[in-house]
């Protein structure tokens, strides 16, 4: 960011305290970058957090139709994956994960934790999944955006793993069980983001769980 300083270039750019409701501006005014009492600047967002990637091409979103899937139990060996996204070894891209939203359409009369778990350096490790069911990716903005995902959210997808599928996240329940709601919709916020040759998963920690309907939000970037 370029800061225009009419006092000279040696000179720092400073601000003035003031209370931004009680001393509003006018389209057209020039004023001093406007400053709390503690010395920090104020500053507002013109967009939400994701607006620059979606209008740069890369935002995408991804469904299960309504009926939704069936959630598989952990498998240390061989997965029958029904919801998920690969990073194939070809993409070039980082993947990062914006959000999950998971809809149950049914009622469960136990917590059923679902996880998330991850199969990295796919070629090495038993190879990429086999089998795969891609989910249709829609890229953002909705109707204007033309950007092609390269990695795939899938309905369908068989993984063979060489060793345990790892790291696991514990980030949700069923979204409705006996015992109260559990989190429907996760944000990650940058914590989650795996390169190429990677696959996710998400799996029961107790058992096969119907009707899941999950929604994907990524984010992919140049490795």
């Amino acid at each position: 960011m370029v800061v225009y300083n009419p006092q000279g270039p040696t000179t720092l750019a400073t601000g003035q305290v003031r209370n931004p409701a009680l001393t509003p501006s006018v389209d057209g005014d020039q004023v001093p970058f406007s400053m709390a009492r503690d010395g920090a600047m104020h500053m507002v967002s013109l967009h939400g957090q994701w607006y620059s990637a979606a209008r740069r091409g890369n935002l995408f979103i991804a469904s299960h139709a309504a009926a939704g899937v069936t959630i598989p139990v952990e498998d240390a060996s061989a997965l029958a994956s029904t919801a998920g996204i690969v990073n194939p070894v070809t993409s070039g891209v980082n993947c990062e994960l914006v959000a999950i939203g998971i809809v149950n359409t049914t009622v469960a009369v136990a917590v059923k934790p679902n996880i998330i778990c991850f199969q990295k350096n796919l070629s090495t490790s038993g190879g990429p999944p086999t089998s795969v069911t891609a989910l249709t990716s829609h890229a953002l903005p909705l109707s204007s955006g033309v950007s092609v995902a390269k990695c795939v959210a899938h309905s369908a997808a068989t993984f063979t793993n060489a060793a345990e599928m790892a790291p696991r996240l514990n980030f949700m329940g069923t979204l409705q069980t006996a015992v109260g709601e559990a989190i429907g919709f996760y944000k990650f916020d940058g914590m989650v983001v795996f390169g190429p040759d990677t696959g996710m998963a998400i799996v029961n920690s107790v058992t096969a769980i119907a009707g899941q309907a999950l929604t994907f939000v990524w984010a992919e970037w140049p490795v």
